[in-house]
């Protein structure tokens, strides 16, 4: 119920009452969008200082020793304020809470530096040193609600009714890092770069906190070769490849171990007194390790008639194993998840890029550029017993439920070993159940018999009533490809850029449409086509269902939320002018700009943004 949300749903006019045969104030309605602006406060004030230090020293021609050390300070504190306007504050009338948190980062880099040429024929250059980088974290959270007088907001905290009791929470982690490269070149065409680096993470348990991460990489500049030196329209060709493994320990502090924390409400004792009690908050995993990409990756860069015109190709093929994954558990352990390694992810995929300087003289210049990258991604291993799914049996699990209020309150995606990752999983659909035939045959869900006008939901399993055995895969958020082209143009003292880029192929599930194209006769705002054609006696073929259809937030997931998400959009234009200065002999150069971002977008998806990245990351 954010604050956007709540205005697209609310009334768009002002003295609605006239039309209005719901009985309800839409100017006084409880979490609509005015109660949002005049009773919600969430107001924040940031302290930020960073800061960096450098110091080399030459030790001689060969060695240079480096030290860096940076901080980076953070305080803030923050208030919020919920009136009785909003149902969370209406529950206690008034809650208001604040909170302070503060962190101290800091870095020291020690590196030593090395560089040689044995002759015109040898080179070599490498670094070796050792990282440290390490965090404090302060939290502190106050809370009060049942406020007699609510005039002075959050800042009235103490003349709540009802305290929580004061949170304090400390974090500390660390990361040490030891870390080795060395470049060699041989003949100026031959190169060889070999890394190794070996992470300590505070994150993981003894015998487990270290990860050990090699690569190597050779390139190939063939335009030194004579066989290519020969051809006067190449002026570059080099063949690269590479292998590696990166790590990483992205999750909560202290997921190794079993933290306690007081009860919410406190106990009672035999006598009748309190008694303080405590729980655990998370279950502990203490064979928790690094997450490890391995990758495998080839590439060729050219470029002709001197470099006027160039390319690049890319393939490679990464395997993340080991994920670091908040894996659902059985109810019998008290938690509902933990932190385990589990399951790899397979990424494989061709990039291309190409660039072309189509005219380039003293008074003009033209260039064109444009990319476009090919990505399959599939589910490894997962380690997971087989299981049914809707009416089918994967290795697979469910992504975490999107919602947490009224509306999409079920998990949107499904993980299933061998493929694509994150697919939709729903309910697919079959138009509206549009007249008496089609009610005749038309299933129950979940036992309670159809009607005409409501969603034709697909009966998967052929029982005569829709269950979760229903559920099947309704989407594939995976694009097909991503691309961007652009170009520059500059004559005498003008320049103009602009650059598109789009994605081709992917579905995304809409959200919004669970309230948006329903006319369930609630206080909600509907789009016009959700009424207007809706199915009516008089309008069998809507394409929507009938006004009072009021059970999508029941049925949760349909492939009637599914909309390509497939798109082109107008990045960036830019507008130069070179301001000549040549006769000011104060001024060494003057430039003047105008510039704009995401001017147009073509696209067939209808909410905010076909970029929406919500829950893109999370499974």
């Amino acid at each position: 119920n954010n604050l956007v949300r709540q205005i697209i749903s609310g009334a768009p006019i002002l003295g609605f009452d006239d039309n209005n045969n719901a009985g309800t104030d839409f100017e006084l309605a409880l979490d609509g969008p005015r109660a949002w602006i005049e009773d919600y406060d969430d107001l924040s004030n940031e302290t930020r200082i960073l800061g960096s230090l450098k110091l080399d020293y030459e030790i001689s021609d060969v060695f240079k020793y480096r030290v860096q050390v940076g901080a980076d300070y953070r305080n803030k504190d923050r208030k919020i304020w919920y009136g009785t306007g909003l149902f969370r504050g209406q529950q206690v009338n008034g809650e208001a809470g604040f909170s302070n948190l503060n962190r101290f980062r800091y870095n020291i880099d020690n590196t030593l530096m090395f560089r040689k040429n044995f002759n015109r024929n040898h080179k070599i250059n490498g670094t070796v040193g050792f990282v440290v980088d390490k965090s404090n974290i302060t939290l502190k959270t106050n809370q009060a609600s049942d406020f007699p007088n609510k005039d002075l907001r959050a800042d009235g905290i103490s003349f709540g009714q009802n305290f929580q009791a004061p949170f304090l929470g400390k974090q500390r982690e660390t990361i040490l890092s030891f870390l080795g490269r060395v470049n060699y070149t041989l003949f100026n065409k031959y190169l060889i770069t070999a890394t190794y680096r070996a992470d300590g993470s505070s994150k993981f348990g003894e015998g487990k906190r270290w990860g050990h991460f090699p690569a190597v990489a050779l390139a190939w500049k063939m335009e030194e070769e004579s066989f290519i030196k020969n051809i006067e329209s190449i002026s570059q060709a080099k063949l690269r490849l590479g292998w590696g493994l990166t790590g990483n320990q992205g999750i909560p502090n202290y997921r190794t171990l079993t933290p306690f924390e007081p009860t919410q409400t406190p106990y009672s004792n035999a006598s009748g007194g309190v008694a303080s009690a405590i729980i655990p908050t998370n279950l502990a995993n203490p064979d928790l390790t690094w997450e490890t990409t391995s990758q495998y990756n080839a590439g060729l860069d050219v470029a002709f008639v001197n470099n006027r015109f160039s390319a690049t190709v890319d393939v490679y093929y990464k395997t993340i194993s080991d994920l670091l994954l908040n894996v659902e558990i059985g109810p019998s352990t008290g938690f509902e998840n933990y932190f385990a390694n589990q399951g790899e992810l397979i990424n494989k995929g061709i990039e291309l890029s190409l660039s072309a300087d189509i005219i380039d003289n003293e008074s003009f210049k033209w260039n064109v550029y444009g990319n476009i990258a090919f990505n399959k991604n599939k589910v490894g291993e997962l380690g997971i017993p087989p299981a049914t799914f809707g009416n089918q049996t994967y290795s697979a699990f469910l992504g975490r439920q999107v919602s947490g209020g009224n509306f999409f309150k079920v998990p949107a995606n499904i993980f299933i070993e061998g493929e694509a990752p994150a697919l939709f999983y729903g309910f697919a659909t079959d138009g509206i159940i549009s007249d008496q035939t089609q009610l005749s045959t038309a299933p129950d869900f979940r036992g309670s018999p159809a009607q005409l006008g409501d969603v034709a939901l697909v009966d998967q399993d052929g029982d005569g009533n829709i269950t979760d055995t229903d559920l099947t895969i309704i989407g594939d958020p995976n694009p097909d490809f991503n691309y961007g082209f652009g170009s520059t143009l500059e004559y005498k003292d003008i320049s103009l850029s602009f650059f598109f880029n789009g994605v081709y192929g992917n579905d995304i599930a809409n959200g919004n449409l669970l309230r948006e194209n329903y006319a369930d006769q609630s206080t909600n705002n509907v789009r016009v086509e959700a009424y207007r054609d809706a199915w009516r006696p008089d309008n069998v073929n809507g394409a929507y269902p009938r006004v009072g259809y009021n059970i999508a937030d029941e049925t949760g997931f349909t492939d009637r939320l599914i909309e390509d998400g497939s798109f082109l959009r107008l990045s960036n234009v830019s507008l130069g002018y070179n301001i000549p200065v040549d006769n000011i002999s104060f001024i060494d150069n003057a430039y003047i700009s105008l510039s704009g971002q995401n001017l147009l977008l073509f696209t067939n998806y209808s909410g905010f943004d076909p970029e929406v990245n919500s829950f893109s990351f999370d499974p």
